[in-house]
């Protein structure tokens, strides 16, 4: 269920090479392979469902046809079908009542929609989806039987939740709801030691709590632990029951942050020929390709965001970028004018503001170019404006503008 932690929460592309603290925490140690062997090849080939589920079944203690209905489940938001997910969760509910999981399978679903846009669109359903599958499996631990499971949602949840307050600034808040979840999670590998879905969220949050807290002094320092969360992630893609493709996500996001794109880029091809049709993948997928200047191919990839969402915000602002690049800036400018029209919390315009600068900036209309610039910096502060415009001034010092 932890798939959408992806860090999409902090993919916010200051940075040239697009990760989040451009570099500044410590050169990574050496990351350990645990494990080559895929899941399905300990398990039944020959079953009504896809082997790893009769493997989670027995690692968890849970009716084999339970475990199958939720893969199906998570499949269905993998592969953005989001309508027959909704019915398929609510469906659950109703045929395993106490599980949790069908409003637990609505709160991904809902964050998957939120996270292709970057938006808060849907949090009023989500927060309804997450009070309920909280106060039935708190409900539900209380009774024995399937404890392994309510610590693995309940962890799910509140690691959600983390990355929806980190995505609205709430950092400590964030960071002690993880702290939270990775309690939960601890229960789960103690009940459950055969499951390793856990791996995707323990990774998850020894990498990126390392990364945020080495980078930030403003937060307590836990160490650093990217190369064992690194290590969590890798054994999830091979081994999980429900996450692999979760895992392979995060991962993908772990390699853009330490500059390692080729590994990004392998990371986001597995998952687009797997699921071709998700946005949350592909906008990472374009967005690796922009960085490795193969910006037709990225072209290719966010043209097929709009296909399948013509909703999509977000499409429009990395086409934007992708022409910029390629001095295209008429199609530039039509679609971050298009980005612009969408309501944006204000970091995302400011974004927008220096993007439309920088068509100016390539036209050498250095004034618009400095109005917008100033538009950005006005909005939100924004890093890469400032030093545009400290270049701006000091080339009418030399006389050059």
């Amino acid at each position: 269920m932890i798939w959408l932690l992806s860090t999409l929460a902090f993919a916010q592309d200051d940075e040239p090479d697009g990760s989040i603290t451009g570099g500044a925490a410590p050169e990574l140690g050496e990351v350990e392979e645990r494990v080559t062997t895929d899941i399905d090849a300990s398990a039944p080939t020959d079953g009504e469902w896809p082997a790893r589920v009769y493997v989670g079944a027995k690692a968890l203690g849970l009716e084999v046809d339970f475990v199958g209905q939720t893969h199906q489940g998570v499949q269905l938001v993998y592969k953005r079908q989001y309508g027959p997910a909704k019915k398929h969760w609510n469906a659950m509910t109703e045929d395993w009542p106490g599980r949790g999981i069908g409003n637990t399978g609505l709160v991904i679903t809902y964050q998957a929609l939120m996270m292709e846009n970057f938006d808060f669109n849907w949090e009023k359903s989500y927060y309804k989806a997450n009070t309920a599958a909280a106060e039935e499996l708190n409900a539900s631990l209380e009774k024995p039987g399937a404890q392994a499971w309510e610590h693995f949602l309940l962890g799910a949840l509140g690691g959600v939740e983390a990355i929806h307050m980190m995505r609205k600034s709430e950092f400590m808040g964030a960071i002690w709801r993880g702290v939270e979840a990775m309690e939960h999670i601890d229960q789960v590998k103690v009940l459950a030691p055969d499951f390793k879905d856990v791996l995707v969220g323990d990774g998850l949050y020894k990498y990126w709590r390392s990364v945020v807290t080495l980078t930030s002094k403003a937060l307590p320092n836990f160490g650093d632990e990217r190369a064992d969360g690194i290590a969590d992630m890798k054994q999830a893609e091979k081994q999980a029951v429900f996450m692999g493709p979760g895992a392979t996500l995060a991962l993908a996001f772990t390699w853009i942050e330490e500059k390692k794109m080729a590994k990004a880029l392998d990371s986001a091809e597995t998952n687009h020929k797997a699921y071709p049709h998700n946005v949350v993948n592909n906008l990472v997928y374009g967005r690796v390709l922009l960085h490795q200047k193969r910006y037709r191919e990225a072209d290719s990839v966010f043209q097929t965001v709009l296909e399948d969402a013509p909703e999509n915000k977000r499409s429009h602002y990395y086409l934007a970028t992708s022409y910029v690049k390629q001095d295209r800036l008429d199609e530039a400018e039509s679609h971050i004018d298009t980005y612009m029209g969408f309501a944006l919390d204000d970091y995302y315009q400011a974004q927008a503001c220096h993007r439309k600068a920088d068509i100016y900036w390539r036209r050498k209309n250095y004034a618009q170019a400095e109005d917008w610039y100033r538009k950005a910096v006005k909005t939100d502060g924004y890093k890469a404006s400032k030093k545009r415009l400290a270049k701006i001034k000091q080339m009418k010092k030399d006389g050059v503008i």
